[in-house]
C-alpha cells in the first residue's frame, strides 16, 4: 500500500501516551486490530477516520499526509485519488474522494470517481456481502450521475460501469440494458462486454457468435487504418 496511515497512528498514539490497548477501547475494535494497523499489515475502516482524527485531535487529511489546495480544490482531491488508483490504493483514494463527496455532494464527477474506484475495488473475486453491497451503492451513485449530468462521456462511462459491476452481481439482463445505452460512437468497447455476459450465463452459442462479430469489427479497423497509413506514407516513385 502507499499510504503509511499506520505510522501515522503509531506516532499518534505514542504523543499521547495511550497504549494499544487504550486506543483499541476507545474505539470499540480488538487490540490486534491497532496492531495490525500500526505494522500497515491492514487498514483501518474508513467509517472508523473521523473517530481516529477526533481522538488525536487532527484531521483526516493529517493522517493521510496529503493537504487540499484551496483554489482548485476538487480538481485536486480528484487528482490525487487517481494518482493512488493508478497504484493499485483503492483504500486511499476511496477515502479521499468519500471526504470530497462529504465537502461537494453536488459534484458529479466527484461521484462519478468515486463510483468508478468502488466498483474497480469490489469486482474482484471472491464476490460476498460487503462487495455485493458497495456494487449496488456505486451503481445507485452512477444513475445519479446518469440522470443529471450533461457530459456523454462520463454518461457512457457510467453505463459501463453499471454493467461490469451487474456481471458481477449476477444481474446479467440490468447489465445488457445498460451496456444498450452506450452510444456506438464512443470508445468503449461494448462488444466485449456483451460477449462476457454470454459467457457468464453459459450462452455458448451467442458467445460464439459474438465473438465472431468482435473478430469480424477487429479485422475491419486494422484494414481501415491500414489504407489511412498508407495515404500518408510516401510513395515509391520506382
Amino acid at each position: 500500500m502507499g499510504n503509511k496511515i499506520g505510522e501515522t497512528i503509531c506516532t499518534l498514539r505514542k504523543e499521547n501516551k495511550l497504549t494499544q490497548q487504550q486506543l483499541s477501547k476507545r474505539l470499540g475494535v480488538s487490540i490486534a486490530a491497532v496492531s495490525k494497523w500500526e505494522t500497515n499489515i491492514a487498514h483501518p475502516d474508513i467509517e472508523l477516520l473521523p473517530k481516529i482524527a477526533d481522538i488525536f485531535h487532527v484531521s483526516i487529511d493529517y493522517l493521510f499526509h496529503y493537504h487540499i489546495n484551496p483554489d482548485n480544490s476538487r480538481l485536486y482531491m480528484i487528482k490525487q485519488a487517481d494518482t493512488f488508483f493508478n497504484q493499485g490504493d483503492y483504500f486511499s483514494a476511496m477515502l479521499i474522494l468519500s471526504e470530497a463527496i462529504l465537502r461537494y455532494p453536488n459534484d458529479l464527477n466527484i461521484k462519478y470517481n468515486h463510483a468508478k474506484i468502488t466498483i474497480y475495488s469490489a469486482v474482484t473475486p471472491p464476490l460476498n456481502s460487503e462487495k455485493e453491497g458497495l456494487l449496488i451503492n456505486a451503481n445507485q451513485e452512477l444513475r445519479e450521475v446518469i440522470a443529471l449530468s450533461e457530459d456523454r462521456k462520463i454518461i457512457d462511462e457510467s453505463y459501463y460501469l453499471i454493467g461490469m459491476s451487474c456481471i458481477n452481481l449476477k444481474k446479467y439482463d440490468e447489465a445488457l440494458d445498460a451496456i444498450t445505452f452506450i452510444q456506438q460512437s464512443t470508445h468503449i468497447n461494448t462488444g466485449l462486454a456483451i460477449l462476457r455476459i454470454f459467457l457468464e450465463q453459459g450462452d455458448f452459442h451467442n458467445a460464439k457468435k459474438q465473438f465472431e462479430l468482435n473478430l469480424y469489427l477487429s479485422i475491419s479497423n486494422i484494414y481501415a487504418n491500414s489504407l489511412w497509413i498508407d495515404q500518408l506514407l510516401p510513395q515509391d516513385s520506382n
